[in-house]
């Protein structure tokens, strides 16, 4: 499976895989705290990764590329423009992701190296996102 298919695939596995609300007001205390931190977790990583994507976008789009740009070829004017109309968020947001997603970029250039066979470092998405702020 490529990447590509992989990514199309993404929203539908995630909504399978949660829970109907219908199903939350059933669970118990000690379950809805899992949930609730779980899903925190999970939409950590996912902000942190797709902050990282939309600095990508915003690289890509520079107005010195002209028409190569990503977003020209797009038919916007900037990277923050086509994060906006890929996401459906609002341009503040979607400046705020580039932000964030250059800092990510940043903080994983000058993180060490994680050790082979060491699982997730500090230069991950995930235990860059994990570090907090907004």
């Amino acid at each position: 499976m490529s990447i590509d298919e992989c990514l199309c695939e993404l929203p539908g596995l995630l909504a399978g895989m949660l829970p109907h609300a219908s199903d939350i007001g059933r669970l118990g205390d000690a379950e809805l705290t899992e949930l609730v931190r779980a899903l925190g977790q999970a939409g950590s990583a996912l902000q942190g990764c797709a902050a990282v994507a939309a600095a990508e976008v915003e690289t890509r789009s520079r107005r010195e590329l002209g028409s190569e740009s990503l977003a020209r070829k797009a038919g916007v004017k900037s990277g923050a423009e086509l994060v906006q109309k890929l996401t459906g968020s609002s341009l503040g947001d979607a400046k705020k992701a580039v932000r964030v997603g250059v800092m990510l970029e940043t903080a994983a250039e000058i993180a060490p190296e994680p050790e082979a066979g060491a699982g997730p470092g500090p230069r991950s998405i995930e235990a860059l996102a994990a570090l907090g702020g907004s």
